[in-house]
């Protein structure tokens, strides 16, 4: 590491020595700062990767949206971040998952948050779960995946299970995962936010920053399409996440579009999700960064329908209703309030 903090400084130091010789001209020099911007980007890239994944300051120093308040502002923040964390309840994932108290400080679930965005989502979303759901909810997610749907059809096992995505995900707080047989196939996550990060009116919105298959799933990903009457399991997750909504009494949905989503092209193991027509085959309004819902998400009147595609959306919305149903009633053994 030595070596290539030495390597960075002395080069950083000739960066800034670079000066237009006599008779050279502004593009030439401009060339030549390009030719050392692009020396200097090869040594950076490493030291920033190396200081990330080691010292979490570097977090605040290197990610887009970090300095957007004094330190002592930040201090505070992230004080009372550390102080919810180790709350009975939430601090089962802080010992689990020590480095979730750093999750305002890099990308978290849309791209146009700044750090106080990020902060105010964290801090809201396990504020407002605390007085509703059990003490050892927060344990379960993160250790037993509980399920909220399954179903039998044919020889295979479907379900969909509820956990913690992990302190590396920054997608979310709660994962749902579609499964055939226990391989996950799909996946949404999602965080409780306060609605005016996202434009809504609501006090609160479930935000869902996250919509994927899994990588190299697709032919099993078909065959579950098939055997679920012809609904990929993205839209099955919608409606496990409804029931979840409707347990925390949160009325709003809202989608992150594709220009906020913040892993959109950059992990080779997924494959690409258009958000934006996702939420507007679901009724989703725009709000510029984001897509909005009601919840439960409205459904074309019957009679809208064609005669001959009746029966078969009735069938669909049938065996979403169950799980939406099944979702809610799971989901209700951590409610506080549930009764």
């Amino acid at each position: 590491m030595g070596n290539l903090v030495d390597t960075f400084q002395h080069n950083l130091a000739f960066a800034g020595h670079v000066r237009s010789s006599p008779g050279e001209s502004y593009s030439d020099c401009g060339d030549r700062r390009m030719t050392i911007t692009g020396r200097l980007s090869r040594i950076t890239a490493p030291l920033r990767a190396y200081l990330l994944g080691r010292f979490p300051l570097a977090y605040i120093l290197f990610m887009p949206g970090n300095r957007d308040e004094s330190f002592s502002a930040l201090i505070a923040g992230h004080r009372d971040v550390v102080q919810l964390m180790q709350q009975p309840g939430p601090r089962e994932l802080l010992r689990a998952h020590p480095l979730i108290i750093y999750r305002p400080y890099r990308r978290f679930l849309a791209t146009s948050f700044t750090k106080q965005h990020r902060r105010a989502v964290l801090l809201h979303h396990y504020r407002y779960l605390l007085p509703r759901v059990t003490r050892g909810f927060f344990s379960d997610i993160a250790v037993n995946r509980p399920t909220m749907w399954e179903r039998t059809i044919g020889t295979d096992q479907f379900s969909i299970a509820l956990s913690f995505p992990g302190e590396l995900q920054y997608e979310g707080d709660l994962l749902l995962e579609f499964r055939q047989n226990e391989v996950p196939l799909y996946s949404l996550s999602f965080t409780i936010a306060p609605g005016a990060t996202t434009g809504s009116s609501a006090s609160e919105v479930l935000l869902i920053a996250r919509v994927q298959g899994a990588f190299g799933r697709f032919e099993a990903i078909r065959q579950a399409t098939k055997a679920c009457n012809d609904m990929s399991p993205c839209y099955l997750l919608m409606a496990a996440v409804q029931g979840i909504a409707q347990v925390l009494q949160v009325a709003v949905l809202a989608g992150v579009k594709n220009c906020e989503q913040i892993t959109a092209g950059m992990l080779e193991d997924t494959v690409y999700f258009d958000y934006d027509a996702f939420w507007r085959a679901h009724h989703g309004v725009d709000e510029g960064r984001f897509y909005l819902m009601h919840v439960p998400v409205p459904e074309k009147s019957i009679e809208s329908i064609s005669r001959a595609h009746r029966r078969r959306t009735l069938a669909k919305r049938e065996f979403k209703d169950a799980i939406t149903e099944m979702a809610m009633a799971r989901f209700a053994r951590f409610s506080v309030m549930a009764g």
